[in-house]
């Protein structure tokens, strides 16, 4: 698949109301790989399991070039405020929108990597191609998991960008 000739980025944002807007304002086209029910795996710290989870896989394209694959965990309880809605945008502004004033924890952790198969097919890239993968964990008071992803983006998509003077105040 030959790449557009205006080579598109990601920012990797940095705040949940940050994801939010790109999400709102620049949305990719959402293609769904498979949904179901499924728990995820949390690791240690990560907070408590939600009793059940709705699971979603899909590929983000934009200009008709697949920039990342994200497998995704919401609390079912929370899915079924409004699962048309859940299905067809990006998860974190109906998240926001329905259970902002439930998120206590939010922390997104990135790593880079090389591609395995199931990624790289649904990337169109080579396995073992780099990739940055990112984790997203959000909790409630509880520290019951609501939400939990698991992206990894293609690694020529990518621009990390951090103020490192930090909130001027």
């Amino acid at each position: 698949m030959a790449r557009p000739p205006v080579h598109p980025r990601v920012r990797i944002e940095t705040s949940l109301a940050g994801l939010a807007e790109v999400y709102r304002t620049r949305p990719p086209k959402l293609k769904l790989l498979e949904e179901g029910s499924a728990m995820p795996v949390l690791g240690a710290g990560e907070g408590r399991p939600a009793p059940a989870y709705h699971y979603i896989r899909r590929v983000h394209v934009r200009q008709q070039q697949p920039n990342s694959v994200i497998a995704l965990w919401l609390d079912e309880r929370i899915f079924r405020l409004a699962p048309q809605r859940f299905r067809r945008e990006l998860i974190i502004p109906p998240l926001l929108d329905l259970a902002g004033g439930q998120i206590a924890k939010a922390t997104q952790t990135l790593t880079v990597s090389a591609a395995g198969p199931m990624a790289a097919q649904a990337l169109a890239i080579s396995e073992g191609a780099p990739v940055a993968e990112v984790r997203r964990v959000v909790c409630d008071a509880e520290g019951t998991v609501i939400y939990v992803c698991d992206l990894v983006y293609r690694s020529d998509y990518i621009q990390w960008e951090i103020d490192l003077l930090g909130p001027k105040g």
